[in-house]
């Protein structure tokens, strides 16, 4: 990522841009090159799509850079506009017998003071934009500067993406973010800027909507206060409309870019160069771009499946998280709700310049008038938006029928309605709360103290992240999708005090409590109870995120113990299993259910070792201890981890702890668009991650299918036979029912010994908090804690009606099943011959070979996912064998 020649990175100022009303916006012109000057360091990569509309790229651009200070300019104008008012500098512009006090000053001021700061500022921050900073004119030289797209990505602080709905079918678009991403150290976050530029003329619109209103206020007989309000709303309906009409067209588009890059394919993409037969206007040929691009791409990401790879995940991921959470912040709903404070600053001013009665106290009166106008402009107005963002982001199929869709974009207009008569009549309700000599200052103080907390609810997180969290995320896996896809009844938690539940952890990684608290925010959950932790604690990792929020989610209300180890030995990948189990031995009174997504290869600890571990993991199941563990991600070919051993397809290589007899392994299911309820492609997109899978929709109309990369996910669940350890009495039948109808060479893996996994949830699209940021993942890692969740709900209800806890769980799991196998539902398509696309592209492969689901219990999903209703009505009773437990044969 060097420039291709000497001079070649260039950058402008950022009002060289928006110049000539966005000139270099419009079109190309020979002239613009010398407008950039060579620089080494680039503040901000301009990515934008030219097939998007101009004007809106220009206010869009306007908003971005001279937003803020044209509010802020306005505003001091404003203010000092109303000071003058007040010692009688300028005049009155408002009959005095009106019965609201009010003046213009503060707002014509402000508004022409808006105006001209917004589109005469001048940025001088540096900025990339490909018109200026690559020569159009010396073909050599503009292919250097194609060819150094590298350097400029590299040399950028942060890219600002002009977003409209062809950008993401645009090849040069995706290659920029990819790129970008690309650049960054890993120990970087990426400053990716997203503005939709379908919002940029809306927010224009809303503040001149906004400037009318109380410009044209003035004009209505305000004697009869129904008719004044009823013209304020009015002028509001129809200022809003085109509005709300575009937030709809918005949420609408973001859907057909998540399923757009979900397929994302090179062949798919359009540039510029090939629509026009590469071809220039005078008949003189163009450079293609495909051919630099596609060169980049195998230079940087090594073969263009990467590429594709890429940006169905980590691009997808990030374009999606940014869209959902910067399309309209708190920060440019106060900057565009600014002619609010202007209209108070001459209310207030009002006041003092005209009360006449000698008992007033006009400077109370004016400082009334300016608690109410921050209350109104900081409080209610993004309130307002709020509840109408919220119905328009409900609201956003498109109807063919125009009528109908005219109508859908009333509900939301509606809704603002409602929220500014609310508190319209809050307001007045502080008003005549009480009276003290203040001149109400003191009751709009309150009302003030009323009103702001609605927008930050809890003093760190406001109500617009929540917000943007609560909208495409809680249209994927949700919390409330996976409890109906498991069959919990709507609103079960624990109430056995008792009852406890606990997540394994290694190598110093935690988890973060307050990202826990914002995921279930946002999912509607209910606050669960504090985390107790034990051991080491190290700074909050994906990992353990994944665990915490998820068993959280599922073991509704059982309280949760993080259990970190320390030792083992990152570099080799060895966790100390062993010294975890002995650490659980040696407590007096275990969480009753744990949880563990670690695992190695069987051979990379020895077999004494192992026994070892077994003997404990067998008497805390004694004990009354249930211990889940992942089955991998690498299907067949074992752990095949960072530090651990290679995968391999021959033999097959099993994953330990999850081999061990006395664990109940869990594996990794995705879902078809036949769950209508879970997997939808109307209402199911991908999002992606940025280290984990985008979420995809097989074709096979089956419901829960294997997990796998061979149908859309990034890894393959783990599952197959022990190499060391034998058969369990409990899996007998099971197994020689599967291995009659297996296909697989029996030379690959150990027929006779202990199969797994024992039960499977899903492993794709599950969405996670991490550092305030939601991030979607996927892998056992995520299927053990969501049916260790399942098992501790199970458990609360046997300690609430006095029967001990499950225990060591595959006995009863294994003989409940050929009683009622309902208890489970049966996945019974795919197969784990799969691999694991997050290793190096090096290790990534499939295997000729793989075991498949079968009607039953199979190497591949076990027995299948839980049915918790069933499970609840069987097995939350004495289990029939008592003795199947002490007859098992310790290995």
């Amino acid at each position: 990522m060097t420039p291709c020649g000497v001079d070649i990175l260039r950058g402008t100022k950022a009002y060289q841009v928006l110049q000539g009303f966005g000139s270099p916006l419009r079109h190309p012109s020979p002239s613009l090159h010398a407008k950039s000057y060579p620089t080494e360091k680039i503040q901000t990569f301009c990515s934008h799509s030219w097939q998007g509309w101009w004007l809106a790229k220009y206010l869009t651009l306007l908003l971005f850079y001279n937003g803020t200070a044209a509010a802020v300019v306005s505003s001091i104008g404003a203010a000092i506009a109303a000071g003058l008012f007040c010692f009688d500098v300028l005049p009155i512009l408002k009959a005095e017998d009106s019965q609201y006090w009010s003046s213009f000053w503060a707002v014509i001021v402000g508004g022409l003071l808006y105006v001209i700061t917004l589109l005469f500022w001048r940025r001088s921050s540096s900025l990339f934009l490909d018109t200026i900073c690559i020569d159009q004119v010396d073909p050599a030289r503009k292919s250097k500067g194609l060819f150094s797209m590298g350097a400029f990505l590299k040399s950028s602080n942060s890219m600002l993406v002009l977003w409209d709905a062809s950008y993401c079918s645009r090849l040069w678009c995706m290659f920029e973010v990819a790129g970008f991403l690309r650049s960054r150290p890993d120990s970087e976050k990426p400053r990716l800027i997203m503005r939709p530029t379908i919002l940029g003329p809306c927010y224009i619109l809303q503040t001149f909507t906004v400037f009318i209103v109380f410009v044209s206020v003035g004009l209505v007989p305000d004697h009869t206060p129904w008719v004044f309000f009823a013209f304020q709303a009015l002028v509001c309906f129809c200022g809003f409309y085109i509005n709300v009409a575009a937030y709809r067209n918005y949420f609408s588009s973001i859907e057909k870019m998540q399923a757009e890059l979900c397929g994302f394919a090179l062949q798919n993409t359009a540039s510029d160069c090939c629509s026009r037969e590469h071809k220039l206007p005078n008949g003189d040929k163009m450079i293609c771009d495909r051919d630099c691009i596609c060169k980049c791409i195998s230079a940087w990401f090594g073969r263009l499946d990467n590429f594709e790879n890429r940006v169905r995940t980590e691009v997808l991921s990030c374009l999606t998280e940014q869209l959902t959470t910067q399309f309209f912040t708190y920060r440019q709903c106060v900057t565009t709700m600014v002619p609010i404070l202007w209209s108070f600053m001459d209310t207030g001013s009002a006041h003092v310049r005209l009360s006449q009665k000698p008992d007033h106290l006009p400077w109370l009166m004016g400082a009334r008038e300016m608690a109410r106008g921050f209350a109104w402009w900081l409080g209610v107005a993004p309130v307002a938006l709020l509840a109408g963002f919220r119905i328009s982001f409900y609201l956003r199929r498109r109807w063919n029928c125009g009528r109908c869709d005219f109508w859908l974009n009333v509900p939301p207009l509606l809704a603002v309605v409602v929220v500014v008569a609310i508190m319209v009549q809050l307001e007045q309700l502080c008003f005549g709360a009480f009276r003290a000599k203040s001149e109400f200052l003191v009751n709009m103080l309150v009302f003030a103290a009323v009103v702001l907390p609605l927008v930050f609810a809890d003093g760190s997180a406001s109500a617009w992240a929540s917000y943007a969290r609560l909208a495409f995320p809680s249209l994927s896996m949700t919390v409330s999708d996976l409890r109906r896809m498991y069959k919990v009844p709507d609103g079960h938690r624990n109430h056995a005090p008792k009852n406890s539940q606990a997540l394994a952890s290694f190598f110093n990684i935690s988890a973060s409590e307050a990202d826990a608290r914002r995921f279930h925010l946002a999912m509607g959950n209910r606050r669960q109870p504090s985390v107790h932790f034990v051991g080491p604690q190290g700074p909050p990792g994906v990992e353990g995120n994944i665990d915490l929020q998820w068993i959280q989610a599922m073991g509704n209300n059982v309280p949760v113990t993080y259990w970190a180890t320390p030792g083992g030995d990152p570099a080799t990948a060895h966790e100390p299993f062993l010294e975890w189990i002995l650490e659980l031995a040696n407590s007096t009174d275990p969480p009753l259910v744990h949880s563990l997504s670690y695992g190695e290869n069987e051979e990379d600890y020895s077999a004494a070792y192992q026994r070892r571990a077994n003997l404990e993991l067998a008497k805390l199941g004694l004990r009354g201890v249930t211990v889940l563990a992942a089955s991998g991600d690498t299907g067949v070919q074992g752990a095949a981890q960072a530090g651990g051993q290679p995968p391999r397809c021959a033999p097959f290589a099993a994953v330990w702890p999850a081999s061990s007899p006395y664990v109940t392994a869990v594996g990794a299911t995705m879902v078809s668009n036949h769950m209508s309820e879970v997997c939808n492609i109307d209402r199911i997109y991908a999002m992606g991650s940025n280290s984990s899978m985008p979420f995809a929709c097989p074709e096979t109309n089956v419901g829960e299918i294997v997990c796998s990369t061979q149908t859309g996910s990034m890894i393959t669940s783990g599952g197959g036979f022990s190499q060391r350890f034998a058969r369990p009495d409990y899996q007998a039948e099971v197994i020689e029912e599967y291995l009659s109808q297996v296909k697989v060479n029996r030379s690959l893996f150990n027929a006779t010994g202990r199969g797994y996994p024992d039960l499977s949830a899903t492993g794709a699209n599950v969405p996670i908090i991490f550092e305030n940021r939601l991030t979607m993942v996927g892998g056992t890692s995520a299927s053990s804690p969501i049916v260790a969740g399942l098992v501790a709900l199970l458990n609360g209800e046997r300690l609430a009606s006095g029967l001990p806890p499950l225990g060591f769980l595959n006995p009863l799991l294994y003989s409940s099943y050929q009683r009622w196998p309902d208890i489970v539902q049966d996945v019974r398509v795919g197969n784990i011959s799969g691999s694991n696309l997050l290793l190096p592209s090096g290790s990534i492969r499939d295997c000729a070979e793989g075991f498949e689901a079968l009607p039953g219990w199979d190497a591949a999903t076990g027995l299948g996912s839980p049915n918790f209703k069933e499970m609840l009505q069987r097995l939350v009773a004495r289990p029939p064998n008592t003795e199947r437990l002490q007859k098992e044969t310790v290995v």
